[in-house]
Order: structure tokens, then sequence, then C-alpha cells
């Protein structure tokens, strides 16, 4: 079952990181006029001045994705801390759970992908921030609310066992990292083909952790039985 599961993520994680690279190649070449400030190129532009006509810069909703942004970094902070404990208490890394040492992983690999972005430029942010122009594509506060909070609810699943402390865990991130999203996108401080791609990008990367953290858990589900086997 668990095998069925990994091959089937890597393999919706293979599809949609494909269409992440095409729809980033679109968003760099299709439709690209300078309609944004200073003069600057955007791709799918059509699309962009209607969004950005439609909802312009927001101060309010801004300030709000800034809020629930720092939210989705506590729980990220929440599973360093419990991988911090296992190290001191278990006094080796390799007693570490696999499953939290695979997180860490995937969390460098967001930030691999930020670093990456902020060097390609595919396009700068509809509005002048403190820091003037600035990389916009593709939203990182989407990719990181995305990316953690799908990271968690598997992650609860081992940690809490009481189905109703880990309901009530679900609904928490799956509420903080989707209004991370919506106030990011009603702020106007991205395009709206970065909170595309943004959106693209996680579920790519959500796909492949799965795949991870499936294939872990079989190896567990296998040592197991063959240490009730053994005795």
């Amino acid at each position: 079952m668990n095998n069925n599961k990994t091959k089937n993520n890597l393999t919706a994680g293979g599809i949609m990181m494909a269409v992440f690279i095409i729809y980033t190649l679109a968003a760099k070449f299709f439709d690209v006029r300078n309609i944004g400030p200073q003069n600057t190129a955007v791709g799918f532009s059509t699309l962009n001045r209607f969004y950005r006509n439609v909802l312009d810069f927001n101060e309010f909703w801004y300030k709000i994705s800034e809020f629930f942004g720092y939210l989705s970094i506590l729980v990220a902070v929440f599973f360093v801390v419990v991988a911090v404990v296992q190290l001191i208490q278990r006094r080796s890394i390799w007693r570490v759970d696999k499953n939290i040492i695979s997180l860490g992983f995937f969390y460098v690999v967001v930030m691999l992908w930020y670093v990456l972005f902020e060097k390609l430029i595919i396009n700068y942010r509809p509005v002048l921030l403190d820091e003037g122009l600035e990389a916009s594509y593709p939203s990182s506060h989407t990719v990181l609310a995305i990316c953690i909070a799908g990271s968690a609810v598997l992650q609860f699943r081992k940690y809490f066992k009481n189905r109703e402390k880990r309901r009530c865990a679900y609904i928490i991130v799956i509420f903080v990292g989707a209004m991370t999203v919506i106030s990011r996108t009603l702020s106007g401080v991205h395009w709206i083909s970065d909170i595309i791609g943004g959106i693209i990008l996680s579920i790519a990367m959500i796909y492949f952790y799965r795949a991870v953290f499936f294939n872990i858990e079989k190896r567990q589900i296998i040592a197991q039985r063959k240490i009730k086997n053994y005795f």
C-alpha cells in the first residue's frame, strides 16, 4: 500500500514539476509587456494588468499576510524544536526520527528554491516597497505557507495520537496556510501569475515530500515486522 503511495506521489510530483517549469517559461516569455514599476517587463501581462486594476496594493492585507507568514514559520520552528529535543535526549542525529530529518532536508530545499529565484529574476513586484525593485516570482510566502502546512499535516499523523488533537492541529495549520495565500493575493504585492506559480511549485514539492514520507513509513513497518518475526 505504502509502496503504491510512494510511486503515485512521485509520479504526481514529476507531473506538477513539469507543469511548473512550462509555466515558468511562459511567465518569462509569453505576452511580455513593460507594465511593471520603472517600466519593468512582465509576462502574462494581459492577465496581470487586469488583476492589478482589480486589486491594487492593499497595506491592510499586506500586513495580514506578513502576520500569517510568521505563524507559518512558527509551525516549522515547532518541528525544529522536536528535532533538537530528540537529538539531546538520544545523543545521536541517527536516532532522531527519520521523518523529522527528512523534513529538515525538505525545508532546506524550499529555501534553495527561494535563493534560486532571488538570482533568476522572472519579474519584479507590481509595487515598490522599502527595498525598491524586488523579485516577485514565485510568491515566496505562498510557497512557504503551503509547503509548511502540507508537510506538517503528515507529521501530525505521527506525533498526535489523539484524534481530536490531531484534527485541531490539521485545522490550525491549514487555516494558517490558506490565510497566508489568500491575504498575499489580496494584498496586491505580487502579480497573480506569481501566486499561481507559487501554488504549482508548492504542490509539486508536497507530492515529492509525501513520496519520501511514505517510503520512510514503509521501511519502518517492514523493520517492525522483522523484529516481531524474530521474537
